[in-house]
């Protein structure tokens, strides 16, 4: 039987989400089709002996990555794939029951897709305040809710890495992930799955949101402190510097721009994070333009 898809997870030193990501896949039923599933570690420090001892997983086929990078990864579970299409799942991750499902009765519908992907919501650590509920955080956390019906994306909107499917001669065609962009160990950089979905636009191909393909985004602790969230902020902006090119003195401009607006929207909350965050990613665009990453 023809393998129809692939689920690619990337990992770098996961191991405890990882097995639950792991776990949401594998008990997926789809009694027509086959479909395969592929870890690509990336240089854990852990180990993911769990794999070849739990009868679960015994399926999986596991491969170790050694460039370190999440495109590297990405791209490496590009070559090993066997599947039509090739899904990416992050591995602190998880499907909701009917994932694959949806999946298959969407692109038996649509045949004019070369990717898609659906809602990420978050399921955070412990119970929170509306307060994370403020759009500026989305992106921060890698969610995704562009509403409860299918559609086309616009060039306005986007997949994120978590939840993204693409047809992989297509990836192979293209040259898979720019390994300029994304994770590398623990740095935050990013932009690797924008840039290839701009390059779907340019080519005037169709990327589909299917809301119903749903997965679960771990949000842990962590990630609410005001550092981490100023560290993501920074990162976008070195990553948004090696994808755009502006002039240094416009990148100042901004930064003083935004100190302005910080001293006026004192009084409105919402208003105030954003322009104090944005003066994180400006100070970030700053100092990776003129920089070269490898």
């Amino acid at each position: 039987m023809m393998i129809f898809l692939t689920i690619a997870i990337c990992t770098y030193n996961s191991r405890g989400h990882l097995k639950r990501a792991l776990t949401s896949i594998v008990e997926q039923r789809l009694p027509n089709y086959e479909f395969e599933l592929l870890v690509i570690d990336n240089n854990s420090n852990e180990s993911h002996d769990f794999i070849k001892t739990d009868k679960i997983f015994q399926n999986i086929r596991y491969f170790s990555e050694p460039r370190q990078g999440l495109s590297f990864a990405r791209n490496r579970a590009i070559k090993e794939a066997k599947g039509v299409w090739i899904a990416f799942i992050d591995d602190d991750a998880e499907l909701c029951q009917n994932y694959l499902y949806e999946f298959y009765i969407t692109i038996n519908k649509f045949h004019d897709v070369v990717a898609l992907g659906g809602k990420v919501l978050p399921k955070w650590e412990t119970i929170t305040s509306q307060f994370w509920n403020y759009p500026i955080f989305q992106n921060v956390f890698s969610l995704v809710n562009w509403g409860d019906e299918i559609k086309y994306l616009s060039k306005e909107e986007w997949l994120v890495g978590t939840n993204m499917v693409f047809k992989r001669d297509f990836l192979i065609e293209i040259g898979g992930f720019n390994d300029r962009l994304g994770r590398k160990g623990s740095n935050l950089l990013s932009n690797e799955e924008i840039s290839l979905q701009n390059t779907i636009k340019k080519k005037q191909l169709n990327l589909l949101y299917v809301p119903q393909m749903l997965v679960y985004h771990w949000v842990s602790n962590d990630r609410t402190k005001l550092k981490w969230i100023m560290k993501r902020y920074f990162w976008q902006g070195i990553s948004d510097s090696i994808s755009f090119n502006r002039k240094k003195i416009f990148i100042i401009l901004s930064i003083i721009k935004y100190f302005l607006k910080l001293n006026v929207s004192i009084i409105n909350r919402e208003h105030f994070i954003n322009n104090f965050f944005m003066i994180c990613y400006q100070i970030g665009f700053l100092v990776g333009s003129g920089k070269k990453h490898g």
